[in-house]
């Protein structure tokens, strides 16, 4: 997944000016499903993804169904004891008109062991530019992960904490409602509602099922951004002090590299076993920083990439 999204970043990023966004409304996109099947004695395969005639996101849907066909692979030899490997893929779409295309994709596999996994995706696109957005584009950064963080923590403690025997903490739900944690949560951006898709396991036991959190847009009305198609780095544009948070602030792909660098390790501090691994961690930020601050310090967009693409890396390193 690490590798997906750097892809993600590295496949160019079309910049439509918002105002196109609300242009009269058009015929929405033209969906065809497109399918892979296979039934075998060691490997089951259903599935399926959009096929839309728009290249930048035929291209991002077909390789999300290779990558997750790649995944699952097959039984080492003579280990498959009848029972193939399978993987499911399906998905819906969310929203289809002027303004946004969003699908949410949803995996079921089975590699061993006592029970399948889940997982989903989801692909959220501006119109009609076909540009990729993530949940910190369109809110206010940290201002903006942090409201919905509190709205969330709050609906899960809710619903999951009530009666004997919950299978789930206080702890855990903040842990998965975290900022950071939001920042990589699978989501719908509908016109009236922003609905949160969070796993098993990320705020509860298996057994407690997936969990969905369905967001008024109202209630966030004061943190969404009017542009989400403008540059959205960790850190407020207002206050850009050098060469590089000036380059930060007018490059859509440095600021989402930055962003991802930032979330990325507020992830990982979130869930360090103690004290002295979260100072071994902040003194590792603090070297990547000083690092590229010195490589960098003239806002090269090359130099910059490099380096923010070296840090994810290290932050979280594929499997």
């Amino acid at each position: 997944m690490r590798r997906f999204l750097c892809l993600l970043l590295l496949l160019g990023i079309a910049t439509p000016a918002f105002a196109q966004m609300r242009a009269p409304a058009r015929e929405p996109v033209r969906v065809i499903d497109r399918a892979i099947t296979r039934t075998g004695k060691t490997l089951t395969l259903s599935v399926h993804y959009p096929v839309t005639g728009r290249t930048v996101m035929d291209r991002l849907f077909t390789d999300y169904a290779r990558a997750r066909i790649a995944e699952v692979g097959e039984p080492p030899s003579g280990q498959s004891r009848g029972v193939p490997y399978t993987l499911d893929l399906s998905y819906r779409i969310t929203r289809n008109d002027a303004r946004f295309f969003a699908v949410l994709f949803s995996a079921q596999t089975y590699t061993g062991g006592a029970h399948g996994s889940h997982f989903q995706e989801s692909f959220v696109f501006l119109m009609p530019g076909e540009r990729r957005v993530f949940l910190p584009e369109l809110v206010d950064g940290a201002r903006g992960l942090e409201k919905i963080s509190r709205l969330a923590r709050d609906t899960l403690r809710a619903r999951l904490l009530r009666g004997a025997g919950p299978m789930t903490d206080a702890n855990w739900i903040a842990q998965g409602t975290a900022p950071g944690a939001l920042a990589v949560t699978p989501f719908d951006w509908t016109a009236d509602a922003l609905v949160l898709h969070f796993g098993e396991y990320a705020v509860a036991a298996y057994a407690a099922g997936r969990q969905d959190v369905r967001i008024p847009l109202s209630a966030i009305a004061d943190v969404i951004r009017p542009d989400p198609a403008a540059p959205a780095p960790s850190f407020a544009c207002a206050k850009a002090a050098n060469a590089i948070e000036r380059a930060l602030c007018a490059d859509a792909r440095l600021a989402r590299w930055d962003w991802q660098v930032a979330w990325a390790y507020a992830r990982q501090r979130a869930v360090v076993p103690d004290p002295k691994a979260g100072a071994a961690l902040l003194a590792q930020q603090r070297a990547f920083l000083k690092a590229r601050d010195t490589a960098c310090a003239d806002g090269n967009a090359a130099c910059l990439t490099k380096a923010y693409q070296r840090r994810l890396a290290a932050l979280e390193p594929s499997p």
